[in-house]
């Protein structure tokens, strides 16, 4: 009886296991399947964009697009599950050299590549860019340069300046890179000011920003720069002119109770400022002064009468 029973169990060990795990078939792994639109791309030297499709033709998984070259890049996104596009911008080509790239999309159990075979330039064919594309120049103006870059061969370019302020050192003219210098004149306005240095060459041109600082210290200066009056008195004025085109205005007050303003007690540049002297019957003489205030400063018109 003892027998009998030890072969079925070892009966059930060899046919079945004794386990219903071991029985189970294994999952099947999850497969899936794209194409791309295209097998390979020819830019031209200038660069561009493109697009490429990415189309899913079986299964359910992701996939993700990338690059082995810096000069490509993409501008939308690379990756998704299901049909999408990519944006891919190719970079200039600044060689007369061609150069290969590519751009590879990949999935679960695939990929596609897609070759990216740039041109390079040919004769005529250029590349110009000013790199700062804005510069900032001091109130006080003076020499400075900004790089102009020139890629290619067989290239020419013209420059000019739009601004009487800002006098080009410069050639007028060049094939090649080379720095870009220029003279900027003092700024003796309370604004800011902006001139362009333009390079023009066949089909377009590029261009640089040269922005100049604005004085800050606006002052006032008086024509003539003090009064002598007679004893009798009298009326009198003088002009109030600012340093800066734009800017402050000013506002006038006497400090001594013989002086009074006859016009008006404000202005801007320019404006004449009218007062009166009364007769002086101290027998001694005596000094007194127009205040002029403006915004960061003062001074005194100096009055002085004889007795």
């Amino acid at each position: 009886m003892r027998l009998s029973t030890t072969a079925a169990l070892v009966a059930c060990a060899i046919v079945a296991g004794c386990g219903k795990n071991e029985s189970q078939a294994p999952m099947a792994p999850t497969t899936c399947a794209y194409s791309a639109s295209m097998s390979s791309q020819s830019p031209g030297a200038q660069g561009g964009s493109f697009d490429l499709g990415v189309t899913k033709t079986g299964g359910t998984c992701s996939w993700f697009a990338s690059t082995d070259a810096n000069w490509i890049t993409f501008s939308s996104a690379a990756a998704g599950t299901d049909t999408g596009i990519v944006k891919v911008n190719v970079a200039a080509n600044g060689s007369t050299s061609s150069r290969v790239g590519s751009v590879r999309v990949s999935w679960t159990g695939g990929m596609a590549q897609i070759a990216v075979n740039q041109k390079g330039l040919t004769t005529g064919e250029c590349n110009y860019s000013f790199a700062p594309s804005i510069m900032t120049m001091r109130p006080e103006g003076g020499f400075g340069s900004v790089p102009l870059t020139v890629t290619g061969f067989g290239c020419r370019y013209d420059l000019v300046s739009d601004a009487s302020w800002l006098i080009l050192t410069a050639a007028p003219s060049g094939t090649t890179s080379s720095p870009i210098g220029f003279d900027a004149l003092p700024n003796n306005d309370a604004s800011e000011r902006t001139a362009m240095i333009t390079a023009s060459f066949d089909g377009g041109d590029t261009r640089v920003a040269i922005k100049q600082m604005p004085r800050t210290d606006c002052r006032y200066t008086f024509s003539p720069s003090s009064q002598d009056a007679p004893a009798a008195g009298g009326s009198f004025s003088f002009v109030a002119n600012r340093n800066t085109p734009n800017g402050c205005s000013w506002a006038a007050s006497a400090t001594a109770p013989w002086i009074r303003l006859t016009g008006p007690a404000s202005g801007l540049s320019g404006a004449t400022v009218s007062y009166a002297v009364e007769p002086n019957t101290s027998g001694a003489p005596r000094k007194g002064a127009i205040n002029i205030t403006w915004s960061g400063g003062t001074a005194d018109f100096v009055i002085t009468q004889t007795p």
